[in-house]
């Protein structure tokens, strides 16, 4: 008999067979994990991770060797487990089976759909080691990283500038390219970022809009 159910026969709170029954399923519940935890007999010989059977391990050394069998008919892209193959394709088909039930808008797989619904929770469960700010996803909050960091991945081909971010980067090409994708709809001025077409906007106001 377990030390928490002598205490409660002692007390007189618990009849003695329901305390037998009690221990025998926390012995039954104590024998189950460690059953599991000897199932993992499939071990790689690369890492040593354990596996519960020969096919989870076949998948796991495919992140060792590369291999790909699962191959897209349309682009190409090749992937290692099957239902990796079969998120891409609704890239193609357009097909969006999460529906978000809040404000309807759908998704293709069920992580960013995961990471949409903090949208409406403000759950930000990713922090900042060094200035506690949170984000809702780990991009983000990789990205936050280097501004602490200095780390700057994202590099420029015409000029070898470095960037933050993908997006950082993808505005400074601009200035090589000389595009400017965001048009005012009263003059036809263009620029390269919406926040200048932003500021634009305000000198078409009339003065008593201002106000």
């Amino acid at each position: 008999m377990s030390e928490i159910a002598g205490e409660y026969l002692a007390s007189g709170m618990m009849p003695h067979h329901q305390l037998e029954q009690s221990d025998k399923e926390t012995k039954k519940k104590r024998e189950k994990r460690v059953r599991k935890k000897r199932e993992k007999v499939h071990a790689c010989e690369i890492c040593g991770i354990g596996c519960t059977n020969n096919s989870s391990l076949q998948v796991h050394m495919r992140s060792h060797t590369g291999e790909r069998p699962y191959a897209c008919d349309v682009c190409g892209n090749a992937f290692a487990v099957k239902t990796t193959l079969e998120n891409h394709l609704r890239i193609h088909s357009g097909s969006k089976p999460f529906t978000c039930n809040i404000c309807g808008a759908s998704f293709s797989q069920k992580s960013p759909l995961v990471i949409h619904m903090r949208r409406h929770t403000g759950d930000k469960p990713y922090s900042c080691g060094v200035c506690a700010k949170s984000f809702s996803n780990n991009s983000c909050l990789k990205k936050h990283t280097r501004s602490h960091t200095g780390e700057k991945t994202s590099v420029c081909n015409e000029c070898g500038k470095g960037f933050s971010s993908n997006y950082a980067l993808k505005i400074h090409i601009r200035t090589h390219t000389g595009e400017k994708p965001h048009v005012c709809q009263v003059c036809g001025a263009a620029f390269s970022q919406n926040t200048n077409l932003t500021v634009h906007k305000q000198t078409h106001l009339q003065p008593s809009a201002k106000k």
